[in-house]
């Protein structure tokens, strides 16, 4: 008996994990990521506690083409991602255009790249200025 409920739970467990790692579910945190500032990302707490790694790109678009301008990119340290807070302080704003609207990219992946649940993924979100 306490052999099947030691699976119950152990089954639970990766159950939560599983639900925890699903892309669409992340990608959605990030949209809802709160840009404090230009440079100030805020972050919600059920994302903070995933095991991903977070690369941020920041882009402005271009008003004739359908392509972004690369303002820069940066890590986010683990630590960052744990308080919730990520300051961008290797992205260039500076060269944009006050009139073009920003284009914020994050990029993230689980850290155990052995695991079966090893997932990857981007998405972009666009503030209007």
């Amino acid at each position: 008996m306490k052999f099947i409920l030691l699976l119950i739970s152990l089954l639970s467990i990766n159950a939560q994990a599983t639900i925890e790692l699903n892309r669409s579910v992340i990608n959605e945190k990030f949209k809802q990521a709160i840009i404090v500032d230009e440079v100030e990302i805020h972050f919600d707490e059920k994302l903070i506690n995933l095991p991903i790694k977070v690369y941020i790109c920041v882009g402005q678009d271009r008003r004739f083409t359908r392509t972004v301008k690369m303002l820069g990119c940066q890590n986010v340290k683990s630590e960052e991602l744990l308080s919730g807070k990520v300051i961008l302080d290797s992205v260039y704003f500076s060269q944009a255009n006050p009139a073009r609207d920003l284009v914020y990219f994050f990029n993230w992946k689980t850290i155990d790249l052995s695991s079966e649940n090893y997932q990857e993924s981007s998405v972009f979100v666009i503030i209007e200025r």
